[in-house]
């Protein structure tokens, strides 16, 4: 027994030695039993160190080369007229002008109408100028005139933009009628049904100081960004959601790099201006083009091969409801946008509504993201829009549908905003995209949905 016992005590403390002699090894001897990167890669190869990488941004959702939008304005359009164009233009039903297109083509909308110019507006000569399409009745906002239908209308995406407070030209420029109040009532009305539209366009003559952003000469009677003055409104329409405005300056120029530009409004808020496509000058003058009738000038075959070949942004402004055709746009015009749908068809033009246009403009220039790789791996994280005008912001998906970075020869991406993944489904990975592959956020679904039909359904 003591034999025993005396054997185990030798052990422990051999044990103990044995211990102790291996704890004088030094660091250096330490470091060379320590498996390099590549040692551990060999044993477990799933292993992959991500490191940092430089992605470039490809300017327009793949495969276009370009991007364009028809910023309608209301004005002198009847409803059923604004229905049937709108179903040749976005849906791919039977009209009055053959097949529809199943563009994404958008439109503008008044609350008010107060102008009180004589003649018609439809080709029979039986509505007069008091009946185009707008929210109230005349400028009395206890009234609804086609409130439901214009609700509608931009759930649905034909309506996107706000042209103006509403029609307040008036014969004699100083007659005006517009009151702080109008401004005040439409607000509430379009927070209280939940109606978000980021877009505003300036409208008509002298009359109408509900306008603002100009910065010139011919728009000094615009009030609506001057406080302590009858018009002035936007203390409220920049709160509720407006950040795009055309100012009612005109261009001459078919595209653009970029399509916006930073505005510092009179009373202090900033906000982005948008260009449109209005005239051309010959001579010296200007020969305007926004009418239906030159449409066909606006989309000539020389304007879009060069808004494909100067890879431009391009914003047309047209007044489409002012046609007296029986077709509701004449023939011109109907061959123009087809021809624009077959320049998307071959993928040189996207078509897009204005508002999609111009939110991917502002995201695309001013996106902050960073992308770590391992092999054929990229993470991509989008960290946020650090928008200059209006304030940093995470965007959600549908403000940066579209964007397309350059991966080289990686094919397995994963884009994130900020931390949260972009389900797989909604990623696009490009193969033919010149010599890198490309991979993005896909762009809005097509929707050739007649939404004219059973509208008072919902």
């Amino acid at each position: 027994m003591v034999y025993r016992k005396s054997f185990i005590f030798i052990f422990i403390a051999m044990t103990l030695l044995f211990s102790s002699a291996c704890s004088l090894k030094t660091e250096a001897s330490l470091e060379n039993q320590i498996p390099t990167f590549e040692e551990v890669k060999e044993i477990t190869p799933e292993v992959k160190l991500k490191v940092p990488v430089s992605l470039s941004l490809r300017k327009f959702p793949h495969p276009f080369e370009s991007i364009l939008a028809v910023a309608n304005d209301i004005d002198g359009t009847a409803y059923q007229d604004f229905i049937e164009i709108h179903r040749f233009l976005n849906t791919t039903q039977h009209t009055t002008m053959g097949y529809g297109l199943g563009l994404d083509i958008s439109d503008s909308f008044w609350m008010y109408n107060v102008n009180n110019k004589k003649g018609y507006i439809d080709a029979n000569n039986t509505l007069s100028w008091q009946e185009q399409i707008s929210y109230f009745k005349g400028g009395d906002w206890n009234t609804p005139y086609f409130s439901k239908e214009i609700k509608h209308f931009i759930n649905a995406g034909w309506i996107d933009s706000i042209h103006s407070f509403g029609d307040f030209s008036r014969n004699n420029y100083k007659d005006i009628q517009f009151k702080r109040e109008h401004a005040v009532k439409a607000v509430e009305e379009l927070e209280k049904e939940d109606i978000k539209i980021k877009v505003w366009i300036n409208h008509g003559n002298a009359a109408n100081v509900q306008n603002f952003g100009g910065r010139y000469k011919s728009t000094e009677y615009q009030q609506g960004d001057v406080p302590n003055t009858a018009g002035y409104h936007t203390d409220l329409t920049i709160p509720y959601g407006i950040e795009f405005l055309w100012d009612s300056k005109g261009d001459n120029k078919i595209g653009h790099n970029s399509m916006i530009f930073p505005v510092t409004l009179k009373d202090g808020q900033k906000i982005w201006g948008f260009k449109r496509y209005t005239h051309k000058i010959k001579d010296d003058k200007y020969l305007w083009q926004w009418d239906i009738y030159n449409l066909h000038n606006q989309l000539s075959k020389e304007h879009l091969d060069k808004i494909v070949d100067q890879n431009w942004y391009s914003i047309i402004a047209n007044h489409m409801g002012n046609s007296i055709d029986d077709r509701t746009l004449p023939y011109s015009a109907i061959e123009a946008f087809t021809r624009l749908k077959k320049y998307q068809d071959e993928g040189k033009i996207l078509v897009a509504r204005t508002s999609r246009l111009l939110e991917y403009n502002r995201c695309h220039q001013f996106i902050e993201y960073e992308a770590f790789q391992a092999d054929t791996d990229i993470d991509i994280y989008i960290k946020g829009i650090n928008d200059p005008q209006r304030g940093f912001f995470v965007p959600i998906i549908d403000q940066i549908r579209g964007i397309t970075f350059y991966t080289g020869t990686a094919d397995n991406v994963k884009i994130y905003i900020n931390t949260t993944e972009i389900p797989q489904e909604e990623i696009q990975i490009n193969y033919k995209d010149g010599v890198p592959i490309s991979a993005g956020i896909t762009w809005h679904k097509p929707d050739s949905t007649d939404y004219s039909q059973n509208i008072f359904s919902e």
